[in-house]
């Protein structure tokens, strides 16, 4: 069996078990949005990858990736940045209540995080 390479941005961020689970059409996928990402932590990757994947359309990515992300154990803002850009995932893959729910786990945690936010 051939061994998965890897990118460089996820073994960085502690992603490569989680990419080397993903079929090969995923990969590709996401491999198209690596160049340049943040890799300042899992999660701002995770973010900027659902966003990137977005804006091109590309949602059920987004939602799958979201939905990873979540998974883990994030601090809370990261939590609440991370939902948002799942958020816009969920919707446009027209996945409403899962993302009306999502928008209240945020409504939720934003009075925590009000002053970080503001």
């Amino acid at each position: 069996m051939n061994q998965i390479e890897v990118p460089k941005e996820l073994q960085q961020t502690g992603l490569s078990d989680w990419y080397s689970g993903l079929n090969d059409p995923t990969r590709v996928k996401v491999r198209r949005y690596l160049d340049g990402i943040d890799t300042s932590s899992t999660a701002a990757l995770l973010t900027e990858l659902m966003i990137r994947s977005s804006e091109d359309h590309n949602y059920k990515l987004s939602a799958a990736v979201g939905e990873y992300a979540l998974s883990m154990d994030l601090t809370p803002m990261d939590r609440f940045t991370v939902t948002e850009a799942f958020i816009d995932g969920l919707f446009g893959c027209g996945r409403y209540e899962d993302a009306k729910k999502q928008c209240c786990m945020n409504l939720d945690l934003f009075p925590e995080l009000r002053e970080e936010i503001l």
